[in-house]
């Protein structure tokens, strides 16, 4: 969507239709479509949690989109698909990471899941709220 200007239903629709990829099964859309449509219902939300692991005087519009985008759906798993564990998700993400990138872009990915993770999980994660900032 930050790349193509494209809306929220023209990129279900491409997906589903199998134009970004093979599509997947009907989980795999359903999934996909939760993801996206909580992403962007939750932007907010999420972008400012993103900052909070960012660097000082980074901004998240200076990381590349790609990469923008597996943080905040990685993100808006850990906040609102808690029946998934934080480390799987963070695996997972990390795995799209290096689909992506050969850099340090998935050690990047890494680190601030983890740091989410202990943050916004801190309680699956063993660590109490006060550690976890």
């Amino acid at each position: 969507m930050d790349m193509a200007g494209s809306d929220l239903v023209e990129v279900i629709g491409e997906f589903e239709a199998g134009g970004l990829g093979q599509g997947g099964d009907d989980h795999d859309k359903a999934l996909f479509r939760a993801i996206l449509t909580g992403v962007f219902e939750q932007q907010r939300r999420i972008d400012l949690d993103i900052h909070g692991t960012l660097a000082e005087g980074w901004k998240l519009e200076r990381l590349d989109s790609t990469l923008r985008a597996i943080l905040r759906a990685g993100t808006y798993e850990l906040l609102c698909r808690r029946k998934v564990s934080a480390k799987t998700v963070i695996h997972e993400y990390l795995e799209i990471a290096h689909a992506f990138y050969d850099g340090s872009e998935p050690g990047f990915v890494n680190a601030a899941l983890d740091s989410l993770a202990r943050k916004l999980r801190a309680r699956e994660l063993g660590h109490d709220a006060a550690s976890a900032q």
